[in-house]
């Protein structure tokens, strides 16, 4: 028997397109955990490191408490922590975006072998309520992510200005991660629309 001329009924397509529909949401489900993780991971450090930015830059005197030396390289610690995590972090909502337009690919692939739109979530409701600028979602998320960068490029310069006055490598380091954070942030942007393109029915 060739399997490769056997054909597919449409309701083993159906099937086989809701458990890799199933298996995806699953991945989305973890890496959403796994977003929130980091994001709490992320506070402590932040507060941490703009608490100590607030309370050494009050008072000269306060330096002796751990030494100009220890007190620069403690805040370029935090300052390199909280980088590391945020781009773990960026990569985990960029394999978000990819499994949120496959799924949305399965979805309009489970609806056209049905001839019913019984899936409507990540192919028509979430791009069309959830993903435009007047979705209080997607701009609770911009500020949510514009909040963190900019608390880390306030970090970053009085970090410099504070502690690193003439440490250029530190300085470029940082302006390079800044950068590479902004351009992460645009690829993340249309990661969904490519991961959609790819998996959508073809029509000829």
């Amino acid at each position: 028997m060739n399997l490769k001329n056997q054909k597919l009924e449409t309701k083993d397509i159906v099937e086989f397109l809701f458990k890799e529909k199933d298996t995806a949401r699953q991945e989305v489900l973890v890496n959403v955990k796994i977003v929130s993780q980091v994001s709490m991971i992320l506070l402590p450090f932040f507060f941490a490191g703009i608490g100590l930015l607030v309370r050494f830059s009050e008072d000269g005197s306060d330096k002796k408490i751990f030494g100009s030396e220890k007190l620069s390289l403690l805040l370029i610690l935090i300052n390199q922590i909280l980088f590391l995590l945020w781009m773990y972090g960026l990569s985990v909502v960029s394999n978000l975006a990819a499994l949120a337009g496959y799924i949305m690919a399965l979805e309009e692939k489970i609806n056209y072998f049905s001839n019913e739109k019984i899936c409507l979530w990540e192919s028509i409701i979430q791009p069309r309520y959830t993903l435009k600028w007047t979705s209080g979602q997607f701009i609770s998320t911009v500020l949510w992510n514009f909040l963190y960068l900019a608390l880390f490029i306030y970090i970053t310069i009085y970090t410099y200005s504070y502690c690193s006055k003439q440490n250029w490598s530190f300085f470029i380091i940082n302006c390079s991660e800044i950068l590479v954070i902004i351009i992460i942030f645009w690829l993340i942007r249309n990661t969904r629309k490519r991961s959609y393109e790819l998996t959508k029915i073809k029509h000829d």
